[in-house]
């Protein structure tokens, strides 16, 4: 979604039958006056069959900027929802394993049960594939320049299929092999002198190294600003994953928004569970 003001705030809210409104997501960003400046927002969640998904903005109370507008183009907006586990009936609902395939034997009788088990043992695992869910972070400080892994909080931790999270919050490890989409955001605040020489990044590691990368400025004392990621990637049994913070500029120093409500979600779920890369 494209807006032009200052301290945009984007809500991807979940709204169930009864009109009760839970935030999955915020995100605030400062930008220039009269500038178009983008921001995104991505999560996995469990959903069921009623609710609804909602996007709100609004213009934050601490900007000195008045004018506020929604750029409507078809390319600056966009909302979308795929589903991945269809008959899971809660997120931490126990995956169904790959099952083995028989192979297809000349002159072999195949009964209707036969083709009804084939056709149907490979699709209970897209069911209720492997997957993980936390939404709150542990508090941290970063020093400017200086690269800290953020320990996500396992007290709201969700899983299915044995996944495991380090001692400190900052490593998970895949539990099976496949390919997955994984998506992170974080709320970040900066105390220190006010400029516009406030940047920030936050990395996504797999085995310790970065394979995405995200940067945003903030120029505002006190003030939350949140990096969305997703990426698609394979993974193997026994991997890691982890996301890391590094600000950047002179005696500042770099914490999390405090609230943990809505700013913070970190989440992995299995696309292929059969593939031994993204290219098979």
């Amino acid at each position: 979604m494209a807006a032009t003001g200052d301290g945009v705030v984007l809500y991807v809210d979940r709204r169930a039958v009864n009109g009760t409104i839970s935030p999955i997501a915020t995100v605030r960003e400062l930008s220039v006056q009269a500038s178009v400046q983008v921001v995104s927002v991505c999560t996995v969640a469990h959903l069921r069959a009623g609710e609804a998904v909602a996007v709100a903005s609004y213009l934050d109370s601490g900007s000195p900027n008045p004018a506020y507008a929604i750029q409507g183009g078809e390319w600056e907006c966009h909302l979308s929802v795929f589903m991945v586990g269809a008959g899971a009936a809660s997120f931490a609902e126990t995956p169904v394993p790959v099952g083995s395939l028989a192979d297809w034997m000349d002159q072999a009788v195949i009964t209707a049960a036969d083709m009804t088990t084939r056709i149907t043992a490979p699709l209970r695992t897209l069911y209720s594939p492997v997957r993980v869910l936390t939404r709150a972070v542990a508090p941290y400080t970063s020093a400017s320049n200086q690269r800290t892994l953020i320990p996500w909080s396992t007290a709201v931790m969700e899983e299915c299929g044995g996944w495991r999270i380090s001692g400190d919050g900052t490593t998970f490890t895949v539990p099976r092999s496949g390919v997955y989409l994984v998506t992170a955001f974080t709320g970040v605040q900066r105390d220190g002198t006010q400029g516009p020489y406030g940047s920030y990044q936050v990395n996504l590691l797999r085995n310790g190294q970065p394979f995405a990368v995200r940067q945003r400025q903030n120029t505002r004392i006190g003030y939350s600003t949140t990096i969305p990621l997703s990426e698609v990637l394979y993974l193997a049994a026994g991997d890691t994953v982890s996301t890391e913070l590094m600000g950047t500029g002179t005696g500042l120093t770099w914490r999390p928004e405090p609230s943990n409500d809505g700013w913070h979600a970190f989440g992995a779920v299995m696309l292929g569970s059969t593939a031994i890369s993204t290219k098979g």
